[in-house]
Parts: C-alpha cells; structure tokens; sequence
C-alpha cells in the first residue's frame, strides 16, 4: 500500500468523517459541562445541608442515581463520536446477591466515584474546548475571506498608518504603504496553512480526551481465564447414518452382481 505524502495527510483532514465528529464533541462539553456542574454542585449542596432532617439522604441517593445514568451517557457518546473503546462499567452482578450486596458492590465500584469527577470536569474541559476551538476555526475562516475585501462593495482592507522602512546602501530611508492586495494575498496564503493545522489540533485535543474517557468511564476488566477448547466426541451411529451405510452397501452389492453376471 502506497504511503500518504504529507501534502494528503495534512490537507485530508477535511475528508475525515472523523474530523467532524471530533468537532460536535468538543462543542457538546461545553453545554454538557455547564449542565453536570450546576447539577452535582446544588445536588450535593442540597443534600449535605438537609441530611440532618433525613431528606438530604434521598436527595444524594438521587445524584448517585443520576450521576450513574449520566456517566453511562458519557460513555456512550464518547464510544460514538470519538471512537474509542471504553471497558463495562462494572463487572457482572451477582443475581443471587439482596439489596445491600448490590449496594455495596456499587459504592466499592470506582467508576462511580471516577465518573461524578468525570462529570466536573467537563465543565473546565467544555470553556477550554469551546474557546480554543472558536479561537482558531474563526481565525482561519477570517484569514481565507481577507481577499473578498477587494471585491465586495464596502469592504476594504485598512492599513493604517503602518509604514514599511527599508534603510538602503545608500544611507537613504525608503517608506512603503502596504498594499492591500499583498495583504489579502498573505493572509489567504497563512489561511490554507492554518485551516487544516487548525483541525489536526482540534483532532489531538480530542484524541487525549477520549483517552480520559476511557481510563475514567470504564471498569478495568480482570484478565479473564481462556476457555478450553472443546472436545471432539466420537462421532454415534444415527439412525440417518445407518441408513446411509445401508444403501451403499446395496449399491455395492448390486455393482459386484453386475460386474459377476
């Protein structure tokens, strides 16, 4: 297989399915983040506070509940959008185990308390997302459409008055404006290089996320034993096989007759 030139690996970041799914993760931790931290923060607030009256109980037994179905959420959206393999939650439960087995069992998971700081940590993860990925799309955008300035009606390219200063062999000073069409000419030339740079980092910030994910909303599995391989069994005369033999034996039979007569 013929390997890719750094001209197609670099620039074949827009026709990676990948790139865009990577682009509505970053941008869904910011909302999503927002959301699990106003919940954890009231929800435990809440509960600490009112535990003395017995119904603080009820309320941090509802954010556990909720945060467990949450985490469950990120979990699976981090398994679609980055494409990364995340271990099981828990291990299997015991279906003989009662209510405080099940309990305990669940409070002894680290997953649990790894998923709520999960949780919280998208909120940082989300104004961090969402502000580097912002910053550098619309810099690359607004770099590539600097030369529609000189064509759209109303737009112009301000320079200023910034001059350029050449000191000649002469002693001479020699002043020069920019010119705009040179400026819409450096700035489409850094767009074309700053656009796909832009969507590798995009692509690298969510590679390293989904690593998080995965050592945050998954189980690490036990090694599990390899099962024997199965047995051959002697194969048993059937009825269907009995048959079978039968009638190539009559065949036979019938073919020695012939050849004999």
């Amino acid at each position: 297989m013929k390997e890719k030139s750094f001209f197609e690996k670099f620039y074949g970041v827009f026709a990676q399915a990948s790139t865009y799914l990577n682009l509505a993760y970053l941008y869904l931790t910011f909302p999503l983040g927002i959301a699990y931290f106003v919940f954890l923060v009231t929800g435990w607030s809440l509960g600490i506070s009112l535990v003395i009256i017995w119904i603080g109980l009820l309320v941090l037994a509802l954010v556990f509940a909720i945060s467990w179905g949450l985490t469950a959420f990120e979990r699976w959206l981090s398994a679609g959008l980055l494409r990364v393999n995340i271990p099981p939650m828990n291990h299997p439960v015991d279906p003989a185990a009662n209510f405080w087995g099940r309990m305990k069992a669940w409070f002894n998971n680290p997953v649990t308390w790894k998923g709520m700081l999960y949780l919280l940590l998208k909120f940082p993860l989300g104004i961090l997302n969402f502000t580097v990925a912002t910053t550098v799309l619309a810099t690359s955008v607004s770099l590539l459409l600097v030369p529609l300035a000189l064509v759209i009606p109303g737009w112009q390219i301000y320079t200023g008055d910034w001059n350029i200063h050449f000191q000649l062999f002469n002693n001479q000073v020699f002043i020069a404006r920019p010119d705009p069409y040179m400026i819409a000419g450096l700035s489409f030339l850094v767009g074309i290089f700053a656009a796909p740079a832009s969507l590798h980092l995009l692509n690298w910030m969510a590679k390293w996320q989904g690593k998080l994910a995965q050592a945050m909303l998954g189980h690490k599995e036990l090694p599990a034993d390899k099962p024997a391989a199965p047995a051959v069994a002697a194969e048993q005369p059937t009825e269907e096989t009995g048959v079978i033999e039968k009638a190539a034996q009559t065949a036979s039979e019938i073919e020695a007759g012939n050849i004999a007569g």
